[in-house]
């Protein structure tokens, strides 16, 4: 390879890293405070025989909201919080709860993983992104490699 092939691909690389940062910056600036992440939701079986769920919510005060520390209490609630909003639960709608279990395990996994990304630094979001890119970059490219004759 001659230095001009080599700088070439160099520079290619790095616009796609730059552009890369760029557009997690603009999402971090006006995509990512704009999301909701779903907190626990659990399943109440009820004195009346009947079945509702609550959703258990973290508490908030003047911390910031995308750290990972509030993540990890909105995920993993304590068991006093539980226990505090289950009764709050019950005084509001004035019925017994025999029985409180948690329901959406699979969908609280995904959107943990979300939240750990969207809260994480820049530079790890960048390299994640810019190995998925090339990953898919490199499939493309054998792909195109094993048809030709």
């Amino acid at each position: 390879m001659d230095k001009k092939k080599v700088r070439r691909i160099v520079a290619r690389e790095g616009l796609i890293i730059l552009g890369i940062v760029s557009i997690l910056y603009c999402a971090q600036v006006f995509l990512f405070p704009q999301m909701h992440f779903s907190a626990p939701k659990y399943r109440l079986e009820l004195t009346d025989g009947k079945i509702d769920y609550a959703i258990i919510g973290p508490e908030y005060g003047n911390e910031n909201v995308y750290t990972k520390e509030f993540m990890r209490k909105m995920f993993h609630p304590s068991s006093s919080l539980v226990a505090k909003r289950l009764e709050q639960w019950k005084e509001i709608n004035k019925v017994g709860i025999m029985r409180a279990s948690p329901v959406n395990s699979w969908q609280k996994s995904i959107m943990e993983s979300l939240a750990f990304f969207v809260v994480s630094s820049l530079l790890l979001q960048t390299i994640v992104i810019y190995f998925l890119v090339s990953l898919i970059r490199f499939i493309i490219w054998a792909v195109k490699t094993l048809s030709e004759k």
